[in-house]
C-alpha cells in the first residue's frame, strides 16, 4: 500500500470520526427518548393486563382491538376523516404551490411563502384555539352572519368533523405545500409550452403534464399530512368535542385515565402498523416506489 493511499485512508477516517462525533448527541437523544421507550411499549403490548396476575406474553391486547366493534369503528372513522383531510389539503395547497413555483415572480413568491409560514411561528395549540374562536356559536363567522341578518340563530360549526377537518387542514398546510412546490420547481416549463403548442388546453396540461410530474411531491405531502392527522391529539380533542372521539383520544384514555398501559401500547402500535400498511398500499396503487416519495420528503 502506497503512502498516498495511507494518507487518504487516514483523512477519510478522520472525516468519518468527526461526522460520528457531531451526530452522536442527536443519535443518543433519539435512542434514549424515542427508540428505547418505544421498544419498551412494544414489549408491554404483548404482556397480560395486571388484572389477570399472569406473566409471559400474549396477543390478547391486540385481539381486544379487533374483537371490539366500537374500537374498530372509531379507528375506521379516524382513518376516513384523515383521508378527507389529506384530500382537502391537496385541493387547497396544490394551486398555491403551482402558483408559487410556476406563475408568481420571485419577489411575489417570497411574500406568499412568508404568509404561509407566519402561522407556524406559533404553536399548534394556539392555532387550534383560534379556530375555536372563529367557528364557535358566538365566534367570528356566526357574529358576521347575524350582523348581516343572514341568520337569526348561530350555525353549529364547532365540535364536529367539519371543525376538525378545517383545523387540521390549516395546521398542516405547510407540509403539503413544500413537497409539491419542491417537485414543481424542478419541472421544465417547456413541457407545458410544448403541450400547449400541440393543442392541449390548460386543463389537459394540468391533468396530463403537471400532476403526473408532481405526483412524488403530492404523495410525499399526502403521507405527511395523513400521518400527522391520524396521530394528532390536540385538534380532535378541542375542535371535535365529546361527540367526535378520535382514535388517539382512545389511546390517551387507556394510558392516563384507565391506567391500562399494556392495552394502550397495543392500540398505539395497531394504529401505527395499520396506517403504515395503508400508506404502502396507496403508494403501490399510485405506481410509485417508496424511495421516490422519501426523496421528495
Amino acid at each position: 500500500m502506497s503512502a498516498l493511499t495511507l494518507i487518504r485512508n487516514k483523512d477519510q477516517f478522520r472525516k468519518n470520526l468527526t461526522l460520528f462525533i457531531l451526530l452522536l448527541p442527536g443519535l443518543l437523544w433519539i435512542l434514549m427518548l424515542i427508540v428505547i421507550p418505544q421498544f419498551g411499549m412494544f414489549i408491554d403490548s404483548f404482556k397480560f393486563r395486571p388484572i389477570y396476575h399472569k406473566k409471559g406474553f400474549t396477543l390478547e391486547n391486540y385481539a381486544y382491538f379487533f374483537t371490539n366493534l366500537l374500537y374498530v369503528k372509531i379507528f375506521l372513522k379516524t382513518l376516513g376523516v384523515a383521508i378527507l383531510i389529506t384530500f382537502v389539503s391537496f385541493l387547497v395547497c396544490f394551486p398555491i404551490a403551482f402558483y408559487i413555483a410556476k406563475v408568481a415572480k420571485p419577489d411575489v413568491a417570497r411574500k406568499i411563502f412568508i404568509l404561509v409560514i407566519i402561522p407556524f411561528w406559533v404553536s399548534e395549540l394556539i392555532r387550534t384555539f383560534s379556530w375555536m374562536i372563529i367557528l364557535g356559536d358566538h365566534g367570528v363567522i356566526n357574529r358576521f352572519l347575524m350582523m348581516l341578518h343572514l341568520r337569526t340563530e348561530p350555525i353549529t360549526l364547532l365540535y364536529n368533523n367539519f371543525s376538525v377537518t378545517v383545523g387540521l387542514v390549516y395546521n398542516y398546510l405547510l407540509f403539503m405545500i413544500l413537497p409539491i412546490y419542491s417537485t414543481l420547481e424542478g419541472m421544465d416549463n417547456s413541457l407545458m409550452e410544448a403541450a400547449q403548442d400541440l393543442g392541449a388546453n390548460r386543463f389537459n396540461v394540468m391533468r396530463r403534464i403537471v400532476i403526473p410530474y408532481s405526483l412524488p411531491g403530492i404523495m410525499s405531502g399526502s403521507i405527511m399530512v395523513f400521518m400527522l392527522s391520524v396521530g394528532t391529539y390536540i385538534a380532535p380533542t378541542l375542535l371535535g368535542g365529546t361527540k367526535e372521539i378520535w382514535f388517539t383520544e382512545l389511546i390517551y384514555n387507556k394510558f392516563f385515565k384507565a391506567m391500562n398501559w399494556r392495552l394502550g401500547s397495543a392500540l398505539a402500535f395497531t394504529l401505527l402498523i395499520l396506517t403504515l400498511l395503508f400508506i404502502f398500499l396507496v403508494i403501490k396503487i399510485a405506481g410509485l416506489k417508496l424511495t421516490d416519495v422519501i426523496e421528495e420528503e
